[in-house]
């Protein structure tokens, strides 16, 4: 019994781990709705703490909200995935720290 719950605890703690290779397609866990051939994806209020762990939408390019979040420190490659977004919207969050390289990979934002 004793190892059960010890391997459970294990498995738990593990993928947890905020530096672990987990990543999620973006649009399962943010709104996702394309407007006349421009995809807009809303990942307002849904909790977001590292971006980076989240797949890139599938669409050519893409304006990219991450509004009222718990975004506090933006680690460099945060947004590396976002190659293809056109806009970036930040607001309302609690940065406090934004380190050098944090907006690689944002090669399409206007």
């Amino acid at each position: 019994m004793f190892l059960w719950l010890f391997l459970i605890v294990s498995a738990l703690i593990s993928s947890t781990n905020a530096d672990s290779d987990i990543s999620v397609e973006i649009c399962n866990v943010c709104s996702c709705v394309s407007v006349e051939n421009v995809l807009y994806v809303n990942c307002e209020k849904v909790s977001v703490y590292r971006p980076n762990q989240l797949k890139p939408p599938w669409s050519n390019f893409y304006h990219l909200n991450f509004q009222n979040n718990f975004l506090n420190i933006l680690y460099p490659n945060t947004f590396v995935n976002f190659s293809h977004a056109v806009s970036l919207h930040l607001g309302n969050n609690k940065l406090q720290n934004i380190e050098g390289g944090a907006f690689l990979g944002l090669s399409a934002l206007k």
